[in-house]
């Protein structure tokens, strides 16, 4: 059996990730801390513990996951105190470099997310001054249909290079997010930076329809460049309307401790586009005073799945990162 869990691009957690691969395979790759406090009570029930190799993979890892839990602990709280040794400090840019590649991932398939439901992933037409490797899809200053074609060639790269390679690595970043929290180790803070980017694509998304709605209207056009749209609503909100759907759609597929992650920038990017739309105006200068603003993200606190995305994953018996990139 290929091991789920990365243990190469995260060396502080080797050991734990070692320790729990055979138990990271029978539970897709999500830490339930009950899987370790029940254990005791589950064996009791049963006989012979070969009997159940999900049993037997959990008693195996027990110990590990028991010694690494104070490990981080202790971890946390000297590098809180401003007393961390060498290898604590190490532990703990490992836990921050898990949480980079969940939000950056994610940032990534919203952004991904929007540009298909804008009929622009793949482009409509591949632009052919950008570079087939260009991937550089993080530059959000650049034009949207650039950032598009950009995605759409990073995507088609991890496609050429075996998208196996980097699912392993967010499934276990994503492993060792469940694992601090579940040890009752905080998460960092949500970056300001990944708020940034988020909101500048969403200007540039909608630069790109007034530009795409002054072309249309300029040849006599009655549909919008991405198909049919609500005749209530003048064309020039409708891809506004659009794109606070898609990034609501995303947001309500990242369970758990991805929700608490991108709870905020999600939330940022849809009210500041539903504030327009009430608006009924497309004020260039109102929508970047609105998106500079806080956005509460209360109103979805009781929507908000209290699974991981790996047991939400399991319930729709599908692959974790299916979940991720499809919805």
């Amino acid at each position: 059996m290929p091991c789920p869990l990365d243990e190469e691009s995260f060396p502080q957690f080797a050991p734990l990730l070692a320790a729990c691969q055979d138990y990271a395979s029978h539970s897709r790759c999500c830490f339930r801390s009950s899987d370790f406090t029940q254990l005791e009570i589950d064996m009791t029930s049963l006989q012979n513990l070969q009997d159940d190799d999900e049993l037997f993979d959990r008693r195996q890892a027990a110990v590990v996951v028991t010694h690494f839990s104070q490990h981080l602990k202790v971890a946390m709280w000297a590098a809180s105190n401003d007393m961390a040794t060498l290898q604590q400090q190490a532990l703990m840019d490992d836990l921050r470099q898990a949480y980079r590649v969940v939000v950056g991932e994610n940032v990534r398939k919203m952004m991904i997310t929007t540009c298909t439901g804008l009929s622009m992933f793949p482009p409509t037409e591949s632009l052919t001054d950008i570079d087939s490797h260009d991937c550089s899809y993080e530059d959000v200053y650049s034009p949207f249909p650039v950032i598009a074609q950009r995605l759409y060639n990073e995507d088609q790269m991890r496609q050429r290079h075996g998208k196996r390679r980097w699912q392993r690595l967010e499934q276990t970043a994503s492993f060792i997010l469940d694992f601090a929290q579940e040890v009752g180790v905080a998460v960092p803070e949500t970056s300001e930076a990944y708020q940034a980017v988020l909101a500048e694509f969403q200007l540039r998304c909608l630069e790109w329809q007034d530009e795409t709605a002054e072309s249309c209207s300029s040849e006599g056009y009655e549909e919008s460049a991405q198909g049919s749209f609500d005749s209530e609503l003048p064309m020039d909100l409708q891809v506004q309307v659009d794109f606070s759907k898609e990034m609501q759609k995303c947001l309500n597929a990242l369970p758990h401790i991805w929700q608490h992650i991108f709870g905020t920038v999600a939330t940022f990017a849809i009210a500041a586009t539903q504030q327009e739309i009430a608006a009924g105006q497309g004020s260039r200068e109102t929508l970047e005073n609105d998106q500079r603003k806080d956005v509460s993200i209360s109103e979805l606190d009781t929507n908000l799945n209290k699974l991981t995305i790996s047991e939400y994953a399991e319930n729709l018996d599908m692959a974790w990162y299916d979940v991720a990139h499809h919805y």
